[in-house]
């Protein structure tokens, strides 16, 4: 059980190392994913916010009257937001396909450029899980590092809406205010980004691995 943990935990530090050497190509691959991954989620944070602002004014009797909010338009408005979210989930499958196939590709890179290691590595006796190792922690870093950027894009998003609600805040003297990402919608997009660069790493290392063999 030690070996095996620590053979992980030196993959891992190999991986990092790596990452860290490739910031140009990284980054690149990093503000690709963090971009596909803001546009759905962050749809999705529009319409949460969306859903929160209409039961607000509904259950508020001076603003439903204002505002002309009667029970059935309500009911039609979050009709919509309902078919909205199912039009975000969609959206974000799409989108998962994209973070897949970029790490797909900046594996398929790797391995061509590292394919001489490779293949002395396989001549010293190396298995192909343990060469495996690094690049699927390399895809999950990767996917991790897009998640987190695709938080911080919509954190800045959020901030600078509300700066502009403000004024519509004052205005009708009411709190209107988006509220960002939960700690468990973080959670799941830090856990759904990194489990995506996994997967396009493992696919790409088991297309590609296979075809390396010692000459």
């Amino acid at each position: 059980m030690k070996t095996w943990l620590w053979h992980q935990i030196d993959a891992f530090a190999i991986t990092v190392a790596r990452f860290a050497r490739t910031p140009g190509g990284s980054l690149l691959n990093v503000g690709v994913i963090g971009v596909a991954l803001a546009l759905p989620v962050g749809l999705y944070v529009a319409v949460v916010n969306l859903q929160g602002l209409t039961r607000s004014l509904a259950s508020d009797p001076q603003l439903s009257v204002f505002l002309a909010l009667d029970a059935e338009w309500a009911r039609r408005l979050e009709a919509g937001l309902r078919a909205a979210l199912l039009a975000v989930w969609l959206l974000a499958t799409l989108f998962a396909f994209a973070l897949v196939a970029v790490t797909f590709n900046t594996i398929r890179l790797q391995i061509l450029t590292r394919r001489e290691e490779i293949e002395v590595s396989k001549l010293i006796g190396a298995t192909d899980s343990f060469i495996r190792r690094p690049f699927l922690y390399f895809g999950a870093l990767q996917g991790l590092a897009g998640g987190l950027a695709a938080w911080a894009i919509i954190w800045v998003g959020v901030q600078l809406l509300n700066g502009a609600l403000a004024d519509l805040s004052r205005l009708y003297a009411a709190q209107v205010e988006l509220q960002h990402l939960s700690l468990e919608d973080t959670g799941s997009l830090l856990a759904f980004s990194a489990i995506l660069g996994w997967f396009g790493s493992w696919l790409s290392v088991n297309r590609h691995l296979a075809r390396i063999e010692p000459r």
